[in-house]
């Protein structure tokens, strides 16, 4: 089931993602203009929730991977699909605007990728290494990168979506990928000048990692069907030859000098921004009640003053009453 949607007929660029109740997807449409369509596939359980966000909208329930529901819902919609030059697949929980995507599909088409992804911010540094954010070049020319956000063109979505069942969990499923275009001659570039954000756990605090807190995980109804994602990760490197230490960077288009300080200085004003003000001071005024419980509790040293002054008080009384008292 789709609502009605009214495509751009001058976009060549889509972005299909499934989408939970705590989706990001909200902040991709705020501000700049979009050169993107967006195609939601809903996994929640109130029916329409996000149906005005996206040119296309699916429900899908059931306990499905996000590729599945992927091929799931580019089935549907394959013929009003077409037009398209340029798919992503983003995570949901991954933390952007409209201008980053915009430049995400730009420097894509810019470079001529057949696949490409951004890099992914100082201290969001969540999965493969290679993926981190590299100040220091325009773009790395890699083998592979993992599916946290993948840009493809469509030829090369096409040929790879019969392998989105591979597996129930889609656990292993990019590495099946670089390992089927290993000497294709494809063009895999990791774009350095495009910054994303993908919290880990132990990072999630604050105003961003409060809605991740209640994300809703991909895998959580696959492993109540008794699904083992590590254990179809393991089947499947071991079965193509192909594990996470096999992903490396095989050519680089670095950045000049002063490029390369100005790149810097904003990936570390980047990385105090996220550090600081939304983790350390959302997380205070989350807990500011018990802080505040904290400081209305009078000082030990006032206690104790006070216990002396009642102890003086209490001495005082005594010798009172014994001088009342005394023939």
């Amino acid at each position: 089931m789709f609502a009605p949607a009214n495509p751009s007929a001058a976009r060549r660029n889509l972005i299909i993602c499934p989408v939970g109740d705590a989706s990001y997807h909200p902040a991709w449409l705020r501000g700049s203009p979009r050169n993107f369509d967006l195609l939601l596939i809903y996994y929640g359980s109130t029916e329409g929730r996000f149906r005005n966000d996206a040119e296309f909208y699916l429900h899908s329930g059931g306990a499905r991977s996000k590729l599945e529901r992927i091929a799931e819902g580019y089935a549907a919609l394959a013929a009003r699909l077409a037009p398209y030059t340029a798919i992503c697949l983003p995570d949901n929980d991954i933390y952007t605007t409209t201008k980053g995507l915009n430049r995400l599909f730009d420097q894509f088409h810019r470079h001529e990728l057949d696949w490409g992804h951004p890099s992914i911010a100082w201290p969001c540094m969540h999965g493969v290494p290679l993926q981190w954010h590299n100040p220091f070049t325009h773009l790395r020319y890699v083998n592979g990168t993992e599916m946290l956000c993948p840009v493809f063109k469509r030829e090369l979505f096409l040929r790879l979506l019969p392998t989105f069942g591979t597996n129930r969990s889609a656990w292993g499923i990019d590495l099946l990928w670089a390992k089927m275009l290993e000497h294709s001659g494809a063009q895999i570039g990791i774009l350095d000048d495009v910054v994303f954000y993908h919290f880990p756990p132990r990072l999630r605090w604050g105003a961003i990692a409060s809605r991740q807190l209640a994300l809703k995980d991909y895998y959580e109804e696959l492993r109540g069907t008794g699904v083992n994602s590590r254990e179809e990760f393991s089947a499947l490197t071991h079965r193509i030859n192909f594990g996470l230490g096999d992903l490396r960077e095989i050519g680089r288009q670095p950045r000049g000098p002063l490029s390369a300080l100005l790149a810097a200085t904003l990936a570390l004003a980047r990385c105090c921004r996220v550090l600081l003000t939304v983790n350390v001071l959302q997380y205070a005024r989350d807990h500011r009640k018990r802080y505040l419980g904290l400081l209305r509790r009078p000082f030990p040293g006032r206690q104790f003053a006070n216990a002396g002054v009642a102890a003086a008080g209490t001495s005082s009384r005594l010798q009172t009453d014994r001088h009342r008292n005394s023939p």
